[in-house]
């Protein structure tokens, strides 16, 4: 019973995380294109690195899951 809590909380606690990290870099990217950048590849550098740190940020997610996952397995 308290295995499965401790997951649901790991669950959860991934999923407020996933769509916090999602809200923030979409209002970045957003504040990024309203300001008035002079130079866009400076613009296109900002929104590549932002994209860059979501995919990171993605991937340790799904090996955190993967672990809880094999966690449960045994």
């Amino acid at each position: 019973m308290l295995e499965k809590m401790v997951h649901a909380l790991r669950l959860s606690a991934l999923i407020m995380s996933s769509i916090n990290i999602i809200v923030v870099s979409l209002l970045l990217a957003y504040s990024v294109l309203n300001f008035n950048i002079p130079n866009n590849f400076l613009r296109l550098m900002f929104i590549g690195g932002l994209s860059s740190w979501i995919n990171n940020y993605m991937v340790e997610a799904s090996r955190f899951q993967n672990k809880t996952l094999e966690d449960k397995k045994v």
